[in-house]
This record gives C-alpha cells, sequence and structure tokens, in this order.
C-alpha cells in the first residue's frame, strides 16, 4: 500500500496544479453580445446582463448596433470592464427565429 501512495502524491499534486493554472488563465474571459451605446463618458456594451465598459477597442462607428465580444472582464470602481482582444473584432450576433410570425390555416 505504501508504494501506492508514493505514486499516488505526486500524481494527485501535479493534477491540481493544472487545473489550478488552468482555471487561473480562463477567469475573467467572456465573451459577450449586446448594443454598443456611446456617451460622453465611454463606450458601453448593454447586454442581458448588464454594462460592460469597453477598453481596447474603438467601436464609435457601430453605436447603436449589435456586436459579440470576447475580452478579458474585470470588476472596477466603475462596474465591469472588458478589455477587448487585439485580434478580437465586433461582429453581430447569430440571427434568432422572427418572433412576430403566426401560423395561418390553408382553406
Amino acid at each position: 500500500m505504501n508504494h501506492w501512495k508514493k505514486k499516488l502524491i505526486p500524481f494527485v499534486a501535479i493534477t491540481l496544479t493544472i487545473l489550478f493554472l488552468t482555471a487561473t488563465a480562463m477567469a475573467g474571459r467572456e465573451h459577450i453580445s449586446g448594443i454598443v451605446v456611446v456617451s460622453d463618458r465611454g463606450v458601453t456594451i448593454e447586454t442581458a446582463h448588464g454594462i460592460y465598459w469597453v477598453k481596447g477597442a474603438d467601436l464609435a462607428a457601430v453605436a447603436g448596433q449589435p456586436v459579440s465580444l470576447t475580452g478579458e472582464v474585470t470588476e472596477t470602481d466603475r462596474g465591469r470592464v472588458i478589455t477587448v482582444e487585439a485580434d478580437a473584432k465586433p461582429t453581430p450576433p447569430p440571427l434568432s427565429a422572427p418572433t412576430n410570425l403566426r401560423v395561418v390555416e390553408e382553406k
């Protein structure tokens, strides 16, 4: 039994270290979709989950339009801030099915 313990302890330690490093690397990175709002205080994305201040991307040209962005999200005294990844580009979110259609019976 001692033989297994000697092999198990390093394995568990390495596994936990890898899990911790992976979780730390991914913490704060999010993909958000919402509407771009430009004000005199800056650029924000209004989502279903709240407002994100935008840092690292100039989205003034797409004000009022839906976008999807990926970046590092941090909490500040101002609120949530998303620092957009350098290669990220705003793109419209996927189209959803129309909600104002109704079924009409055939005669």
